[in-house]
C-alpha cells in the first residue's frame, strides 16, 4: 500500500515504527554498475576515479568520519549534477538521462517488492522509500530485499528508524530520530545558505517548537531575541530593479531606488518611517508586488532597537 496524502504526522509506537529505506550513494552507484560515463572521456579512467571516490566516501561514513563523508559526497554528486551543465567539460545528456531513468525504474522495483510484502510507503524520493512497518517484519523485509533487489542490482539499503515526522508534504518535512535529533528539510531547514538567502526562519522555528517540544509559537516568538529571524531577503537581477513605495502623510507614493539584494521584515505602515513601505520589481511587462498587501521595513543594517516594534507585529 502507499500512502497518498501529502500532510501527514506519523510516530513510531511499540509494534509499528518508521523505517528510511536509503540507498548508499545511489547515483555515483548507477553510473559505476551501468558504467554510465560522458561518452567524450576515456571509460576506465573516468569510472576507476569515481569508484575511488565513491569507496572513498563510504568508508568514511562508516568509520564516523562525518567530515570527511559529508565532503566526498559533494564532491560524487556533483560528478553526476555537472552531467547537465552545458558549459562544463562534463557535459553529455545522454549519461544524464541514463542515471535518472534507471534510478526511478530501480526504486519501482523496490517499491513493488514491499507493496507486494503489504508494507505502507508513506513516501518515496530520488534515492530512497520511507514505509511504516511491523517491528517483528523488518528482518524478513530486509531478507527479502536483500535477495530480490539488492544482490540483483549491486546496491546497498541503508535502515534508518525514525521516531516521528511531521510533513507538509514530501519535500518539506520535519524528522525527530530515535536519538532524539531533527533532519529537516524544505521550508523547515534552518541551516544557514548564503546563496539561498533568508525567509522569516522564526516561521519554521516556530512550527518545529510546537510540534517537537510542544511550545506555542507565540510563546517562540516572544523568546526570541535574533531580529534577522523575522526578516527575509530579496536579490534582483540585472534585469529587474527593486523600489520601494513609500506612503507619506498626504497619501502621495515615493518610488525610492533599492540595491540589489534587501533585507526586511513584515510591519505594520508608519509614515513617519522612511524604511516603511510596499516592495515592488520592476523590469517586465508590469510592476509586481514581492509581498502582496503587506507592508515591510527596510533593514539593511543591523537595528537591534526595532526588535520589540518586529515582535509586536508578529504577534
Amino acid at each position: 500500500r502507499v500512502l497518498f496524502r501529502s500532510k501527514l504526522i506519523v510516530h513510531s509506537k511499540e509494534d509499528w515504527t518508521i523505517i528510511d529505506i536509503d540507498v548508499a550513494s545511489f547515483y555515483p552507484s548507477i553510473m559505476l554498475n551501468d558504467e554510465v560515463y560522458p561518452e567524450h572521456l576515456d571509460k576506465d579512467v573516468f569510472l576507476n576515479i569515481l569508484r575511488t571516490i565513491t569507496n572513498e566516501r563510504l568508508t568514511a561514513k562508516k568509520e564516523g568520519n562525518k567530515i570527511k563523508a559529508d565532503s566526498l559526497k559533494i564532491v560524487i554528486n556533483s560528478i553526476y549534477g555537472k552531467l547537465g551543465y552545458k558549459n562544463y567539460w562534463l557535459f553529455d545528456e545522454k549519461a544524464l538521462i541514463k542515471v535518472t531513468i534507471n534510478g526511478q525504474l530501480y526504486l519501482l522495483m523496490l517499491a513493488e517488492i514491499l507493496i507486494r510484502e503489504r508494507i505502507l510507503i508513506l513516501s518515496a524520493n530520488t534515492d530512497g522509500i520511507t514505509v511504516y512497518i511491523k517491528r517483528d517484519r523488518i528482518d524478513r523485509i530486509k531478507e527479502i530485499v536483500r535477495e530480490e533487489w539488492e544482490k540483483i542490482l549491486n546496491f546497498d539499503l541503508e535502515w534508518v528508524e525514525y521516531s516521528s515526522i511531521y510533513r507538509r508534504d514530501v519535500n518539506n518535512y520535519i524528522v525527530v530520530k530515535t536519538d532524539g535529533k531533527l533532519k529537516c528539510k524544505g521550508e523547515f531547514d534552518l541551516s544557514q545558505n548564503i546563496s539561498k538567502g533568508s525567509k522569516f526562519k522564526i516561521v519554521p522555528e516556530g512550527v518545529i517548537d510546537y510540534f517537537t517540544k510542544g511550545v506555542q509559537p507565540k510563546q517562540t516568538v516572544a523568546n526570541c531575541t535574533d531580529i534577522f529571524k523575522f526578516c527575509a531577503s530579496q536579490k534582483s537581477n540585472s534585469k529587474f530593479t527593486t523600489l520601494l513605495v513609500r506612503i507619506n502623510n498626504e497619501d502621495d507614493e515615493e518610488r525610492i531606488t533599492l540595491q540589489k539584494t534587501n533585507r526586511y521584515f513584515v510591519s505594520y505602515l508608519d509614515r513617519k518611517d522612511i524604511n516603511c513601505g510596499c516592495l515592488l520589481k520592476t523590469g517586465g511587462e508590469k510592476d509586481n508586488s514581492i509581498l502582496k498587501n503587506q507592508y515591510i521595513t527596510l533593514v539593511n543594517k543591523e537595528e537591534k532597537d526595532l526588535l520589540k516594534k518586529v515582535i509586536k507585529s508578529s504577534i
